[in-house]
């Protein structure tokens, strides 16, 4: 079960949801799959959504305010990236070491490798902002108009 997400919910039925389609292939009708294939895309959208909304916010945050400023970005890219991979292959999780895969992208994503680095040099300036206190804003600050 996911932590935090109460029954019933897609995610508390498996670890994967495209996983557990096919597992399902021979025994529901191809109606019903179709419910569950509607609600991942439900929630690729929202998760979607999400790091649109983190965005937003980021981009309303004064210069001044750096640490908020780059957590709020991480956390649009985070968010957005989570979307891709559940779209993708059915990953899904709420556990806290997710984010040390925040960079485990799939490899037919267009320019892969680019945005492999920037969402591990995100999480990188994230922890930074939130953790630690002798930090100053760096000419890597993110600039968001």
């Amino acid at each position: 079960m996911h932590k935090g997400i109460k029954e019933p919910y897609l995610f508390n039925t498996s670890s994967n949801p495209l996983r557990m389609i096919k597992n399902l292939a021979g025994i529901l009708d191809k109606p019903e799959l179709e419910k569950i294939r509607n609600e991942i895309n439900s929630n690729v959208i929202g998760l979607y959504r999400l790091g649109e909304s983190h965005f937003a916010f980021a981009k309303s945050i004064k210069a001044g305010e750096w640490r908020q400023k780059i957590s709020r970005l991480y956390y649009a890219a985070y968010n957005v990236k989570r979307a891709v991979s559940l779209k993708h292959d059915g990953s899904y999780t709420t556990d806290s070491t997710d984010h040390q895969k925040v960079d485990l992208l799939p490899e037919t994503l267009v320019k892969h490798a680019l945005y492999k680095v920037k969402l591990k040099n995100f999480r990188d300036d994230r922890n930074l902002a939130d953790y630690t206190a002798i930090s100053r804003r760096s000419a890597t600050c993110y600039s968001v108009s």
